[in-house]
């Protein structure tokens, strides 16, 4: 392998600066229980972090500063590789005074540590991080990778061990198997749920559901399968990228692996939407259309954030291909979510659109973390806030077909980016664990933006598929 390729500009140095800012920020959020209070006193004085987020947001997104701003400086000495090396090791070691904290907190639920394995596990994983970045140059970006996805893979499974799926510390996870439960005896699944602590509603989509079905038929912990998923994304993620630019990209991998945030939410239930809508948009990338619409469909039918993209995805290939390859892609995207989709709603359409539409809207507000949401409802009104919502994604929609500025992958990413959080800052509902999703598609931001993805063919796929060449 060459020798690392040198960060292409100031802006370039800014915005992954940034993205170290947004990662602790993000991460020093956690569930944001501060966020629940709904008084408009409490709204006003977290209207600061809010646009603290915004800001940092906007300028990971669309930095172009000044050689000799204050911010600019700033975030460029964080994007120095001894910043980013030493930032992997911190988030390390946070994630294990989490792990203590969390053992402490939720005691009685059965979360417990063991001394030698958690001295081990995260000894271990420094000292691979410390010896990988001490390797020569041209093997140090495989030497990285493989040291941070074992190391995240480690603390994972070490999370799996030592904490139990508790329906009192989250209810996903169980949920989703007392759902197959349900669906192997014959039942529709959608329907209310009755356990010992709570009451709840199914509110995943079919494609979440059948994701986690083997671990069931397998009687194995489902957080096991959330390994293989994210094994998955990090290794398609590292391949997408440049020979050159891999050991910049695998230190940027490493810290959202090695986030304490993400490390600390073992129970989640996310994970095969971004192996799937990550997969997706490299093979936009790659102008694989037809299989990248076939793989965003599986999206659709795996999480509502997906929902929110789609116009984007379709929006850039009508820009940079053309109409014909975007009508082609939602009717391929259509039909693949509707294989997995369909049955379930025929099965029965109030009880499936009450749980994946409907049902939250009975709660009210409920933004623990970052959030417009609260604020906006207690002004307009909480009936207003969908409107206000889907107003402003409209409205970013809009600007995007005028400007025709999401007719590059760059810009498709940026504007995914930006629409999701909107969608999440206003919507009438937010968790800590939503974000995850926000800060990968930053990630893939900074690579296609700073020219770090493998280029596309000389000849397409997806071309050859739909019988036209790409625009230049």
């Amino acid at each position: 392998m060459s020798q690392p390729a040198p960060l292409s500009s100031s802006a370039t140095g800014a915005r992954i600066g940034g993205f170290l800012l947004l990662l602790v920020f993000l991460n020093a959020q956690r569930d944001g229980f501060l966020g629940a209070q709904a008084s408009l006193r409490a709204q006003l004085l977290l209207l600061p972090v809010t646009a603290l987020f915004c800001a940092l947001l906007l300028w990971v997104l669309f930095a172009s500063p000044a050689a000799n701003s204050l911010p600019d400086r700033l975030t460029r000495s964080l994007a120095a590789p001894r910043v980013l090396n030493t930032s992997l090791v911190l988030f390390l070691a946070l994630s294990l005074a989490l792990f203590v904290e969390s053992a402490r907190f939720y005691a009685a639920f059965g979360y417990q540590l063991h001394p030698a394995a958690v001295t081990l596990v995260f000894a271990a994983a420094i000292a691979a991080i410390l010896l990988a970045l001490r390797r020569p140059a041209p093997t140090r970006a495989n030497t990285l990778f493989a040291a941070v996805l074992l190391s995240h893979l480690a603390v994972a499974a070490l999370s799996v061990w030592s904490f139990p799926l508790n329906i009192r510390r989250s209810d996903m996870l169980p949920l989703l198997q007392a759902a197959h439960h349900s669906l192997l005896s014959g039942a529709d699944p959608y329907h209310l749920y009755r356990f010992p602590s709570e009451v709840v509603y199914l509110t995943y989509l079919p494609g979440t559901l059948l994701a986690y079905l083997p671990a069931t038929l397998l009687h194995v912990d489902p957080r096991l399968l959330n390994l293989v998923f994210v094994a998955m994304l990090a290794v398609l993620l590292f391949r997408s990228l440049l020979p050159a630019h891999r050991l910049h990209g695998t230190a940027l991998l490493g810290l959202w692996l090695l986030s304490p945030y993400l490390l600390y939410r073992h129970e989640l239930y996310t994970e095969p939407h971004w192996l799937t809508l990550a997969a997706s948009l490299l093979l936009l990338q790659r102008r694989c259309v037809a299989r990248s619409a076939l793989l965003f469909g599986l999206g659709i039918a795996l999480s509502q954030f997906s929902w929110v993209l789609f116009p984007f995805f379709l929006l850039y290939l009508w820009q940079h291909t053309a109409p014909r390859a975007a009508v082609l892609a939602a009717c391929i995207a259509t039909a693949s979510a509707a294989v997995l989709t369909l049955p379930f709603f025929l099965w029965s359409p109030h009880a499936f659109l009450f749980g994946v539409l409907s049902h939250w809207q009975n709660g009210g507000v409920n933004a623990r973390p970052v959030n417009l949401s609260v604020v906006t409802a207690l002004l307009l009104g909480a009936s207003h806030l969908q409107l206000v919502q889907a107003a402003l994604l409209a409205g970013i929609l809009l600007w995007y077909a005028l400007t025709r500025r999401s007719a590059t992958f760059t810009g498709c990413l940026q504007a995914m980016s930006l629409v999701l959080a909107v969608f999440l800052l206003f919507n009438i509902l937010v968790w800590g664990y939503f974000f995850l999703l926000l800060e990968l598609l930053l990630l893939l931001s900074l690579f296609a933006s700073e020219g770090w993805l493998r280029p596309p063919p000389a000849h397409p796929a997806a071309h050859k598929e739909l019988g036209r060449s790409a625009r230049p």
